[in-house]
């Protein structure tokens, strides 16, 4: 049946039932109405379902999950009160083993759209140490669980706001809250934290966030913590344009002094934001309590974390991710290294004693600062950072070092390197490449460029840094 028999079918809008046959990479499942592909959100492979058509294109549609009408044979019961409702695991409802067998399956395939099976070695997936409350930095927002709008003023539209609250952004809602009491995978002091600064809200009937309006006071609570060290960093981020809602210095000392009761605190503080959106721009912070950073270790390594800067959010799973890039890698102590997206440095830093020289190049200035703190801490000498994109800053360092680069690490955003990065890649000539990738979609999609110029897969394997979520962690060898 061709598509436009399918179109007249199908209607945006419209429900219809179906079984899943499989799930793909951003943890959509695949249903088919006469070969016409249609991706629904929250599903599962094996599942009985109705859903709603919400996009209708030429070659597939998009659904929303509106009920499971038959469980999946391998399905059972999550362990969060917020499953469905929240967003943030989507595969609660299959055993971990099920979790690990769909990523690794997903990774695979993507690989297998560019290379053969029989010509890489496929490795099998590693698990995470924790399967629960394993995150290391949780955002916790604030606003109104509903928003109703008048609109009978059309230059002037009246927001009601309705019930406050502190948990997370509501998915394809975001300027809604969904209230949390307890998060499953974050570590149990951030949940005390959550309740204790929605106590405070509560109490001093402080105003909160609306996005869409730009007014409230209480924007945020940002928890970081140290897996390994145990330390707490606590930033409440708050409304530059209400800020004189908190100009109350007792409301503040009270906080503090609630917060100081937890294990571990080691810095308090207030940061105030002008944006629109939660991203922090140019946004002042006092120090209400304490330190404005804290310290935690992968293997042997210590990092100084401040409150923006990233750190993979599950600490133990990165060593497992870093030892397989070293595995990988297999440096012999005599090779120079180039770390390209190498954000605060921690792959070098971490690869640095089994290398001669480490070179780490990052857009983000504030990233390769942390990456020079960091080097300084752990007292490794022979490792560079320079700030810049990758064309310029490639060519200025290669000119500087004069010598062949023996090894080239890819850590891309999700959204991979893509053709023009990559051809200067190409033109460094490294004997092999190790890529860690978030994306298996972008990675495949590389590596089929690679390929095409001289580079073969040698061998690849997925890492779980989130489990019961739909993200994915792979590194990949290859060479020349």
């Amino acid at each position: 049946m061709n598509f436009y028999a399918d179109l007249m079918k199908l209607k945006k809008g419209k429900t219809y039932q179906g079984k899943v046959e499989k799930v793909i990479y951003g943890g959509k499942g695949i249903v088919k109405i006469d070969d016409f592909v249609i991706f629904v959100e929250k599903a599962i492979t094996g599942q009985e379902i109705e859903f709603q058509i919400t996009k209708l294109k030429k070659t597939y549609a998009q659904g929303k999950l509106k009920k499971v009408l038959k469980k999946a044979p391998n399905e059972i019961v999550a362990k969060c009160q917020h499953f469905g409702e929240c967003g943030g695991c989507k595969w609660q409802n299959l055993s971990y083993e099920d979790q690990l067998n769909l990523k690794s399956s997903i990774v695979k395939e993507n690989i297998e759209q560019v290379v053969d099976a029989d010509t890489y070695s496929y490795e099998e997936i590693l698990p995470s140490p924790q399967k629960w409350q394993y995150r290391n930095k949780l955002d916790f927002s604030y606003g109104y669980q509903e928003m109703k709008i008048d609109k009978t003023d059309k230059e002037n539209w009246i927001y009601h706001d309705l019930y406050p609250c502190l948990g997370f952004h509501r998915p394809k809602k975001f300027e809604l809250i969904i209230p949390i009491e307890k998060c499953e995978i974050s570590p149990e002091e951030a949940n005390q934290i959550l309740a204790i600064m929605q106590k405070f809200r509560n109490k001093h009937d402080l105003s909160v966030h609306n996005p869409k309006t730009h007014k409230g006071f209480m924007r945020n609570v940002i928890v970081r913590k140290g897996e390994r060290t145990g330390d707490l960093l606590v930033n409440i981020i708050v409304n530059t344009q209400d800020k004189q809602e908190g100009e109350k210095k007792q409301i503040w000392e009270e906080i503090t002094q609630d917060l100081r009761q937890l294990k571990g605190i080691v810095g308090i503080l207030l940061t105030y934001n002008k944006s629109w959106n939660d991203a922090v721009i140019d946004g002042h912070t006092d120090v209400l309590w304490g330190q404005d950073f804290l310290h935690d270790k992968i293997g042997d390594l210590t990092f100084k974390i401040s409150p923006e800067s990233f750190f993979q959010t599950n600490t133990l799973g990165a060593k497992k991710l870093y030892d397989t890039v070293q595995e990988f890698a297999a440096l012999q102590g005599s090779e120079k290294v180039l770390d390209l997206y190498c954000g605060t440095g921690t792959i070098g830093l971490y690869l640095a004693n089994k290398a001669k020289q480490i070179y780490g190049i990052e857009i983000i200035e504030a990233a390769i600062e942390n990456a020079k703190v960091n080097a300084k801490i752990n007292k490794i000498e022979n490792a560079e950072f320079i700030c810049g994109n990758i064309d310029k800053s490639l060519n200025i360092l290669l000119e500087k070092v004069d010598s062949q680069m023996d090894l080239v690490i890819l850590d891309p955003p999700r959204n991979g390197v893509g053709k023009k990065a990559l051809e200067r890649v190409l033109k460094i000539n490294a004997k092999k490449i190790v890529y860690v990738s978030c994306n298996p979609t972008t990675f495949a999609r590389d590596l089929e460029i690679l390929n095409k110029n001289g580079y073969k897969l040698k061998k690849a394997r997925a890492v779980d840094m989130f489990p019961h979520t739909h993200h994915i962690e792979m590194v990949a060898e290859i060479v020349r």
